[in-house]
């Protein structure tokens, strides 16, 4: 279904969600997932006196954010599932969305489970650590920046292409730790200064490949250089087993930037030149020190065998 035919099934009050999920103006693949429960609960809310209609209508958003945020981060085509199941032949329409809210809360329950294991075992690790950075914006790393002690020195490199560092800074702020925000061409410099480098996922393979943010795999190669551990933190949600079969990988995310990196030019400036380009990319395994999941602190190396046991348990959830 066409975009503005699925945006106008949202009651008025969800659709600036739509937006910020559209234009990139709210970051972070566990935010947007979130973001596309409360637009379906919003959809049964807003027509509980036609439960076709709503039923048709959570459908059509639960299968558009899978074709293109799905297609671009597991995460959100897992949680998608989670939340609304395949409806069976035939299924009864109020009695399938009472079911998708139920699960809705469940989901939202849960997520907040991992994410609190996620933070106990990331500051077991961080917390006696004099410095550290966070790369792009993850509400995951977020959550444990807000949780370090002010004894942690935090730098934040700008994350430039979507300005995914601006976002962590309250959460460093909160947290009343010493706060650096750098310009991206500072990164391999005060990397010295830190122990660890901390960066959420979009996605990540069982075999230990990351997909994340564009830049990632510069601090990636940084931190590979200078001998500083790069952690993944994420909930094992995100993982996307779909290459060990051999039939899909996740797609690159296209992106024109020109409103980023021109938009204060004139348009004789902008003529003729080329502002496209991708969001998302890959880092490769060995780049990857450990992930740090709810399931606890796994060195690349051994996350296959949890990856694919999570998926079964996962896809059992589905119906």
């Amino acid at each position: 279904m066409e975009k503005e035919k699925v945006r106008s099934l949202l009651p008025a009050a969800t659709q600036s969600l739509f937006d910020d999920i559209s234009f990139s103006r709210v970051l972070g693949a566990t935010r947007h997932t979130d973001m596309i429960g409360q637009m379906i609960n919003s959809v049964i809310e807003s027509n509980q006196d036609d439960p076709q209609k709503a039923f048709d209508a959570v459908i059509a958003v639960s299968e558009y954010f899978k074709s293109t945020r799905g297609t671009q981060s597991r995460a959100i085509y897992n949680g998608i599932n989670l939340m609304v199941p395949r409806p069976a032949p035939e299924v009864e329409a109020q009695g399938f969305l009472n079911d998708v809210q139920t699960r809705i809360k469940s989901y939202k329950s849960q997520a907040a489970e991992e994410l609190n294991k996620i933070v106990a075992y990331s500051k077991a690790i961080f917390e006696s650590m004099r410095a550290v950075m966070v790369f792009d914006f993850s509400s995951t790393v977020a959550a444990v920046l807000a949780a370090l002690p002010s004894s942690v020195r935090v730098y934040i490199p700008e994350s430039r292409a979507l300005d995914g560092g601006k976002p962590f800074v309250p959460y460093a702020q909160k947290a009343g730790v010493k706060t650096h925000f750098i310009p991206d061409t500072a990164i391999m410099h005060y990397l010295r200064e830190c122990q660890a480098a901390l960066t959420g996922a979009e996605s990540f393979y069982p075999d230990g490949t990351l997909f994340n943010t564009i830049g990632t795999d510069l601090v990636a190669v940084a931190c590979n250089y200078l001998n500083v551990p790069l952690y993944a933190l994420t909930p094992l949600l995100k993982v996307d087993v779909r290459p060990v079969y051999g039939y899909i990988r996740s797609s690159p995310m296209p992106y024109d930037f020109v409103e980023r990196l021109a938009g204060h030019w004139s348009p004789e400036e902008r003529e003729n030149v080329d502002y496209k380009g991708v969001k998302l990319l890959s880092v490769s395994p060995q780049l990857v020190h450990a992930y740090i999941t709810e399931e606890g602190i796994i060195p690349t190396a051994g996350l296959f065998p949890i990856a694919m046991k999570y998926n079964e348990r996962l896809e059992g959830k589905y119906v």
